[in-house]
């Protein structure tokens, strides 16, 4: 019959394969509607026109019969007309796609401590550690737990190829992808490789599915730890995407690693002066973060190379919880070096490469150079000038205004300090020093000292604010700091002046001592520290009979200005008045690049009484070298170098920022034989090309990217007379591997359980990922498509039918005896 069929329309002898099907079709036929309501009607029409005058030579049934015939033929060459045709489709059935999405980042190279021996057992059958279900010798289990996450998965993959891998092949075209910060597609399970920085899963999803875009896809297999920590879609909002398409695609999650919340000590965050001063105390402080120790001992070492230089012992908090500790050391040699902070691992620590910091430090042999000018020798004056004179890590020259012409004002005595009988005059000279300290003066009355006291007091301001200088001001009843009202010097206070009556300060009549109160912010504070005990130095403040004396007399009525730090308010004063609304006693501020600090009171001389200088000259050599160390370690050099961060990560880029002075101290440009270079890790020299930064003369910068661990160390280098090229600015970081991926290392069961939920698939453990295939549903894709197309209106049989119509009313006619 097929044959029969393929004989009248001409299709006889072409291939029609079993997935194929042949159809008629018009390509230039109208509308159906045409052909019915108008064609039709019209052919109907015409015949029955044309057979109505054979009324009189013909029967009704003759004359239905010819029209009948004539109706056929019209039709049969209308048909020609519309082009008929034999169209043969092919027809494919395609299997559906399961992506498999495997995460690469480096927490998959995390290894976990399983404590569980059933864990054990079964994450080492499944990974073809050993063939049966059993408990593990302590060789096997050691073996186990020295693997990495991504070491286990691999195992898995290739001891479960002919369970998992295979079973999705057979019903499925499997696409396997890696992803981490991106995608990567089409790769191989064997070259997979934990180098990631970050995990975007939820991004990762999306853009494979996007990838299918227009194909089946029947399920998404993901691998991962579930530590999401990246990306701009969550893995439960890709979830209920793909969960809401038109085929709604289920996600089946694999959880690789321990549900068990891992044993880790992190040490992060170190915070230390990068350069101090030889024989001065370096504090270190650190972040300390732990899981699984909580309420245990544990020892906080700081180690230059492989000799630990000091140690301490701390207590761990609460599980989870975050810790301030911190570590003294005095070195006792100038130098560059390079110590590291750490907490030695611990008893079924998860994680070992987060136990220590570095911290790189400049040991530098040089003098803070102070300037202390005041009018009369109050009792402030002279303890704290002695103090100065005596200290040898120090040079430091006195102004007395009110002294007589003849008296030699007083300095360091050593021949590096020149004797001085007036402020600076220049830019040059005052520039030389680090710190200015101001008692109770008044430059405009002090024309002797002060020779242009407007200009001076002009490059006063620049000094701390472009310079890095320090700046200090004990306040006195006579004058500071109220005639500083209006001039550049009230910029740098760290307080607001009180006006009219409030800026009165002369002595009343009190009877008791006041200690001042410190502040949370003093509490921390290095500058009030007079004993390394914290408990004692509490004490010091706070004890009257082990404390110390307090103040009869403080400026009143100074307020902090907005920014600058309190570290001690009056105890009292205004009465009836909230704590962090009383009268400021010790504030500092940072300004521009320096700092500036003012005391209130003028009696800490006083302290003197119970423990001579220890405490009194602590507090002050303390506050000198808080405000002027700045501007001693760096800028008075008229070169600095500096870097955004001490620690960097692979990968990430480093903004190395020069400050360039001429010999006026104004900002100049870099010449040809002052190269900024960076020593890299591996020994090689890099030549910076620093462009100058838009708005900031004098400032140049260069973006540096960083590809190699270890200590990074770059400096300005300048020709100087008789001495060669010598460094003059240098600064260092570190480049360390990205501990991000660490930070919360355990594997996320919950977000991943959410996810399979929320799309309609399941969560299961590393070991049971045999079971998935089963679950996926067999989704076949069917495409359809014209193989061949074959004309019949130019075939014989089609021309045939026509004339064989036509004949058979012609014979049909004359048969009748018609016209």
């Amino acid at each position: 019959m097929d044959s029969l069929v393929d004989f009248i329309l001409g299709t006889k002898g072409v291939a029609v394969s079993q997935d194929s099907t042949w159809s008629l079709r018009w390509a230039s036929a109208p509308p159906l509607w045409v052909v019915l309501l108008v064609i039709v009607p019209l052919v109907i029409g015409f015949v029955y026109v044309f057979y109505r005058r054979e009324s009189g030579t013909a029967s009704a049934v003759s004359r239905a019969a010819m029209a009948s015939l004539r109706f056929i033929a019209v039709m049969l060459i209308l048909s020609m007309l519309f082009n008929p045709v034999v169209a043969v489709e092919k027809h494919l059935s395609r299997k559906s796609f399961v992506l498999l999405l495997v995460d690469d980042s480096l927490s998959m190279e995390f290894k976990d401590r399983y404590f569980r021996e059933e864990d054990k057992s079964r994450l080492a059958l499944a990974a073809g550690l050993v063939e049966a279900d059993r408990l593990l010798t302590p060789e096997e289990s050691e073996r186990l737990q020295n693997m990495s996450r991504m070491d286990l998965l691999k195992g898995v993959l290739s001891a479960r190829r002919a369970d998992f891998l295979d079973a999705l092949q057979k019903s499925h075209r499997l696409k396997t992808c890696s992803f981490s910060s991106s995608l990567r597609q089409d790769v191989r399970h064997e070259d997979l490789k934990p180098t990631g920085r970050v995990t975007k899963i939820g991004d990762s999803v999306i853009e494979a599915v996007n990838e299918l875009k227009g194909q089946i896809v029947a399920a998404v297999v993901l691998v991962s730890d579930g530590c999401e920590n990246a990306g701009t879609t969550t893995a439960a909002e890709a979830a209920r995407k793909v969960a809401a398409l038109d085929i709604p695609i289920p996600i089946f999650t694999v959880g690789v690693g321990s549900p068990d919340e891992p044993r880790d000590i992190e040490v992060r965050n170190p915070q230390a002066a990068e350069t101090i001063l030889v024989g001065d105390e370096w504090e270190v402080g650190v972040t300390i973060r732990q899981h699984g120790y909580e309420h245990q001992p544990a020892a906080l070492r700081l180690k230059l190379g492989d000799q630990e230089v000091e140690a301490k012992g701390i207590y761990f908090g609460e599980s989870g919880a975050e810790q301030q500790e911190k570590i003294i050391h005095k070195p006792d040699k100038p130098g560059k070096y390079t110590f590291t902070v750490e907490v030695p691992v611990q008893k079924d620590e998860t994680i070992i490469e987060n136990n220590e910091v570095s911290v790189v430090l400049n040991v530098v042999d040089d003098k803070i150079r102070v300037l202390y000018v005041d009018t009369y020798p109050r009792w402030e004056y002279r303890r704290l000038k002695n103090a100065l004179i005596r200290d040898r890590t120090m040079f430091v020259n006195c102004l007395l205004i009110e002294a007589d012409h003849n008296f030699p004002q007083e300095k360091s005595p050593v021949a590096d300090v020149e004797e001085m009988s007036v402020f600076p005059e220049t830019r040059q000279e005052l520039f030389k020093f680090d710190v200015i300290i101001f008692g109770d003066i008044n430059p405009e009355m002090s024309q002797r000292i002060f020779r242009q006291p407007e200009n001076q007091l002009k490059w006063i301001e620049e000094f701390v604010r472009l310079h890095g200088g320090g700046f200090v001001m004990i306040c006195g009843e006579n004058s500071a700091p109220r005639v500083f009202a209006g001039t550049p010097v009230e910029s740098l206070l760290p307080v607001m002046l009180p006006t009219g009556d409030e800026a009165l300060a002369s002595r009343g009549p009190v009877e008791e001592a006041k200690m001042p109160a410190l502040t949370p912010e003093g509490w921390t504070h290095p500058v009030m520290r007079l004993h390394s005990d914290p408990d004692l130095n509490r004490k010091l403040w706070v004890d009257p009979e082990f404390g110390l004396p307090g103040f009869y007399w403080h400026y009143p009525r100074l307020k902090e200005k907005p920014g600058a730090t309190v570290l001690a308010r009056h105890r009292d004063e205004p009465p009836g008045s909230a704590f962090d609304e009383r009268d400021v006693i010790f504030a500092f501020q940072y300004y521009g690049a320096g700092k500036t600090f003012i005391s209130a009171a003028d009696s800490t001389w006083m302290w003197c009484y119970k423990y001579g200088d220890l405490r009194f000259y602590r507090f002050w050599r303390q506050v000198i070298k808080f405000v002027g160390q700045q501007h001693l370690l760096g800028e008075k050099k008229r070169f600095s170098l500096s870097v955004e961060n001490s620690e960097y990560v692979v990968g990430d880029s480093a903004r190395l920022t020069a400050k360039v002075l001429d010999e006026n101290y104004r900002p100049a440009r870099f010449k040809a034989e002052q190269p900024v270079v960076l020593n890299l890790p591996n020994g090689e020299k890099k030549t910076l090309a620093l462009a100058p930064k838009a708005g900031a003369e004098g400032t140049f910068e260069d973006v540096v990217s960083l590809d190699q661990l270890g200590l990074h160390h770059a400096y300005i280098e300048e020709t100087i007379p008789g001495e060669g090229l010598k460094r003059v600015a240098e600064t260092t970081f570190t480049v360390k591997v990205p501990l991000r991926e660490f930070e919360n290392p355990v594997m996320n069961k919950a977000d991943l359980d959410t996810a399979s939920k929320l799309s309609g698939g399941s969560f299961h453990f590393l070991h049971d990922i045999g079971k998935i295939p089963p679950l996926i549903e067999k989704r076949e894709q069917t495409m359809s498509g014209v193989e061949s197309v074959h004309k019949l209106w130019d075939t014989w049989v089609v021309f045939g039918a026509v004339v064989a119509v036509l004949c058979a009313e012609w014979i049909y006619r004359k048969r009748r005896r018609l016209l």
